[in-house]
């Protein structure tokens, strides 16, 4: 007599997720990565020169040196602002910041490197870096943590995250064949024009 054995059970279709021990994604070096964030930072320093001009002669008119600690804040929180949607709103529509984009880089989701980063996730990276580091890196002691943030992806294995990476659940990829890059480099470009060119004449009339 033959011994009674059960039917296997069924096999499961195999997942849509993207794996990490499956696919490895074209990560971009570390540093093309620090070239960009320099770009960026530059880029961003200038922008921020544009709502100080503006304020200061406004909170001390007539040439006075002294100015208000509430235009101080102001100026700020202006900088502040700039800053948090300078990185989010490229992310959000192009998936990647001026620096990436004159580098061919792009940021992606790590469960699907091959899509492209949806808004709330570019939002939510944009809230973990810079805005979160960057302020964490004001403060004394606490800015080792951002500095930390920063140099993670140099033993980061398999992925190459920072720290913001990772709480945002993003890589870094190369993007060597971005087809809308002449148009997001000539925009971001020709709006911080726009903004440093408005800030000076309104600055010149001012005085």
């Amino acid at each position: 007599m033959r011994e009674y054995r059960p039917p296997a059970a069924p096999t499961p279709p195999p997942s849509t997720e993207w794996q990490p021990h499956l696919t490895t994604p074209d990560l971009a070096h570390p540093g093309r990565r620090l070239a960009a964030r320099l770009i960026d930072t530059l880029t961003l320093i200038a922008m921020t020169v544009t709502p100080l001009l503006i304020v200061i002669p406004l909170a001390a008119p007539g040439g006075g040196s002294k100015v208000p600690p509430a235009a101080v804040a102001a100026a700020a929180i202006t900088a502040f602002a700039l800053f948090y949607l300078y990185e989010a709103v490229q992310l959000a529509i192009w998936g990647r910041t001026l620096g990436m984009c004159l580098l061919k880089m792009r940021v992606a989701s790590a469960t699907a490197p091959e899509d492209p980063l949806t808004p709330s996730r570019a939002f939510g990276r944009a809230a973990s870096y810079p805005v979160f580091f960057t302020v964490i890196g004001t403060l004394p002691l606490l800015g080792l943590i951002s500095l930390a943030n920063s140099l993670w992806l140099l033993w980061d294995r398999p992925l190459r995250q920072c720290l913001h990476d990772k709480m945002a659940g993003t890589l870094v990829l190369n993007d060597p064949s971005g087809t809308d890059r002449p148009r997001h480099a000539l925009l971001v470009t020709g709006t911080l024009a726009i903004l440093l060119i408005s800030g000076t004449v309104l600055t010149a009339t001012l005085r």
